[in-house]
């Protein structure tokens, strides 16, 4: 990222490990740590932050809203997570996987974004 710094990408990227990370659960980091050495330690706001950094590169990527949202919910920050679902219903979905994301959205506005 320090390379390319104004590669959206890179940073969606970093924030998609992140949450894939926090998914990790104690026991699986348990074993991680045994076998390959320490995973990293991340948090919801450092997911949030790389999303927010490829949202600043690139603001109308409807698969990185979708992500802004769901951790800006994690973190209990819902009106915030609200406006985002709202702006990202308003980008055209151009192919399948948008339309999915679209979906996604659609349901976060109808349930749990309030």
């Amino acid at each position: 990222m320090t390379l390319k710094e104004n590669d959206s990408t890179l940073y969606h990227l970093a924030g998609r490990f992140c949450v894939e990370l926090l998914k990790v659960s104690w026991i699986e980091q348990k074993l991680a740590n045994t076998f390959f050495g320490p995973i990293p330690s991340v948090t919801h706001e450092d997911a949030l932050n790389y999303f927010m950094k490829a949202y600043k590169i690139k603001p109308q990527w409807k698969e990185n809203i979708y992500y802004i949202c769901q951790e800006l919910v994690a973190l209990k920050r819902s009106n915030e997570a609200s406006q985002y679902v709202k702006e990202a219903l308003t980008i055209p979905a151009n192919n399948s996987e948008e339309r999915d994301i679209h979906t996604k959205l659609q349901e976060m506005d109808n349930n749990s974004v309030r």
